[in-house]
């Protein structure tokens, strides 16, 4: 039971001194070149992201104001169809 509780012991002082990333040990240098790597993707994927979003809100922008266009047309097209034909007046039993 102690020799059992030994080799617990060292393996978590081992986990302890080295640090684990996908199983693999590392040491601290490893590490942080490491974490910058992967924040130096993230930077990258969140500019990319964030030129996507700007490309996205032009083009809403765009298609928002083709809408009002198509919709001032519109109203302007039934306002002189209105406008052409008289109105009929009710039928009798109204």
């Amino acid at each position: 039971m102690i020799l059992n509780l030994r080799i617990t012991t060292d393996i978590y002082k081992t986990k302890l001194d080295n640090v684990y990333v996908k199983g693999i040990a590392m040491d601290a240098n490893e590490r942080i070149a490491e974490l910058e790597n992967r924040l130096t993707h993230q930077e990258r994927h969140l500019e990319e992201m964030n030129d996507a979003l700007f490309q996205q809100w032009k083009t809403i922008e765009a298609l928002k104001e083709r809408i009002r266009g198509l919709d001032d047309k519109l109203q302007a097209a039934i306002e002189s169809v209105d406008g052409d034909t008289p109105r009929e007046p009710p039928p009798p039993h109204y």
